[in-house]
């Protein structure tokens, strides 16, 4: 308790340190030169329990009912100086953990900024990212509430043209916590241009100190195990990476690393403590030209879970970023059986390739490939694309979809088999003007695995830009086990230049939630969600 009661003195601290600087700021400068915008991003919902399709044994269900989530943000700029402060509001949220409520209130982001030409400080909650994020990144995903931040100071430098020196350190703090483990980041980067060839390249190493209470309970779990298996742990774990980004139109070679050193790991919260290095290899080629593009993608992870310290799981408490190999497509059945990077290994390919067969047509083709250590297959995907515009103001598109899934590892289902699944899907598009149309789908998904077959019809209105209706009928048409069951959802979205509203009964099945290039499980839904997005 008295440990809370310091974290809650602590932020109100900082949060009245932060709005004496506002008003001190404001004071003193010309109104003519002060810049303020903000927004205000909210969601309510409702939920309903309805066991036949899963929504069922988690408190907002059986008792709660409701839940909230709402972040106000509120940036000042003026001259030199950047401020900027974020309110988070969760009630009764998911968000965080699926299984579980989450309430918290308060300022869990503010960050002080003075830049010039050549240098910029900042304190507070800080961002930062080296390359694609292998080794370091510190960033937000409010769709699956990731805010992970490093609280303290970051500076960076130019002193020379293209060439740029960053360092940043503080305590690692995630969206409902603040470790005591402590962080350091230093990076170096350089680009050049030679006629028609660009390069940029650098690198950064990571330290992180694990603080004496948590080293204290990695030793007494140690002393547990049988003498064989113990070893002596650090405090200090080391980890360097680099990256090179070559362009030589219309090629680019994409080239990035990391390796850690003596890292207290563990593979999942069931097993037991280890010592061990690990890696990261990822590489990328692309082609670019007017009429047709092609990427080719590979990532080799080994034990490179990176992470504040050993007892932490999913996005709490991760300092990189591993995102999903894999094309993020929209359709839903097409985008139910994702893949979730395996930190403890995973070997992946993709390929990506598009281009235009005419004026009005284009196609897109898809592979991703990936296999668990040991050769385990993990994810096969296949995926097409074919679309075109037509002469009577219409969009057609016809796609297809093939996915090998291994259901036992990224949904924790243990002794299921693999599962094997087809996806067709038809889209057409009609304008009737500039601002209104309607949206013809309708996916099927075949397999004999998992819940089995789906049929999903979707349509959607927009009589003007500012209003869109929707509704769809996810149904399980061949069910393999119990009786098929209909999942209808309807809603209504509203916008203007500033406001974004929207209201939907939505019934959805369990599945895997993908924001950002990062995915993660999401529990059935059954209830009311209604959403509010406010700019000024």
């Amino acid at each position: 308790m008295a440990t809370r009661q310091k974290e809650s003195c602590t932020t109100k601290l900082y949060s009245l340190l932060w709005m004496a600087c506002i008003l001190i700021i404001m004071s003193r400068v010309d109104a003519q030169e002060l810049f303020i915008t903000g927004s205000t991003e909210a969601y309510f919902r409702w939920f309903i329990r309805d066991s036949l399709r899963g929504a069922y044994g988690i408190p907002q269900y059986e008792y709660l009912l409701n839940s909230g989530e709402v972040w106000t943000d509120l940036n000042i700029m003026y001259d030199n100086w950047a401020g900027y402060v974020r309110f988070t509001g969760m009630y009764n949220s998911n968000l965080p953990d699926p299984a579980d409520a989450t309430t918290l209130l308060g300022i869990n982001y503010w960050n002080i900024k003075y830049s010039l030409d050549y240098l910029s400080v900042e304190a507070g909650n800080v961002y930062k990212q080296l390359g694609l994020g292998t080794l370091f990144r510190a960033w937000e995903e409010r769709a699956l509430a990731i805010d992970n931040s490093l609280l303290g100071i970051g500076v960076n430098a130019m002193p020379l043209p293209g060439f740029e020196v960053s360092a940043v350190g503080g305590a690692y703090r995630s969206l409902r916590n603040v470790y005591k483990d402590f962080v350091k980041v230093i990076s170096i980067s350089k680009n050049f241009s030679v006629k028609t060839v660009f390069v940029d390249f650098g690198a950064g190493v990571l330290n992180r100190t694990l603080d004496r209470q948590t080293m204290d309970r990695i030793v007494q779990e140690i002393n547990s195990y049988p003498v064989e298996n113990r070893f002596v742990p650090k405090h200090n774990m080391y980890a360097a990476g680099g990256w090179i980004n070559l362009n030589v139109a219309p090629i680019t070679i994409y080239v990035e690393g990391a390796y850690k050193w003596n890292d207290v790991y563990r593979e999942a919260l069931s097993k037991p403590l280890i010592n061990t290095d690990g890696y990261v290899l990822y590489g990328e080629i692309q082609f670019s030209s007017s009429r047709i593009w092609a990427s080719a993608k590979f990532r080799d992870i080994q034990r490179f879970a990176l992470r504040i310290n050993p007892y932490t799981t999913g996005y709490e408490g991760i300092l990189n970023y591993l995102p999903a190999f894999s094309k993020m497509i929209g359709y839903q059945l097409a985008a139910y059986y994702m893949p979730i990077a395996q930190e403890n290994g995973e070997r992946a390919y993709q390929l990506d390739v598009g281009g235009t067969i005419s004026n009005s047509t284009g196609i897109e083709f898809s592979a991703s490939w990936i296999d668990a250590i040991g050769n385990k297959p993990l994810f096969r995907m296949i995926y097409m694309e074919l679309f075109s515009e037509l002469k009577n103001k219409g969009k057609l598109t016809g796609a297809f979809q093939y996915v090998q899934y291994n259901i036992e590892i990224y949904f924790n289902k243990p002794g299921q088999p693999v599962v094997y699944a087809y996806v067709p899907i038809f889209e057409y598009v009609h304008r009737f003007n500039k601002e209104s149309s309607l949206k013809t789908q309708l996916q099927l998904m075949y397999t004999e695995q998992d819940h089995g077959s789906w049929l999903l019809p979707y349509f959607e209105f927009v009589p003007r830009s500012s209003l869109s209706l929707f509704v769809q009928d996810m149904w399980n048409f061949k069910p393999l086990y119990g009786k098929g069951l209909h999942y209808i959802s309807a809603g209504i979205n509203w916008r203007t230049d500033q406001a974004l509203f929207s209201i939907q009964y939505r019934q959805t099945r369990e599945g895997i939630n993908c924001s950002g290039g990062i995915c993660s499980y999401a529990p059935a839904f059954n209830g009311v969600l209604s959403s509010l997005l406010i700019s000024f």
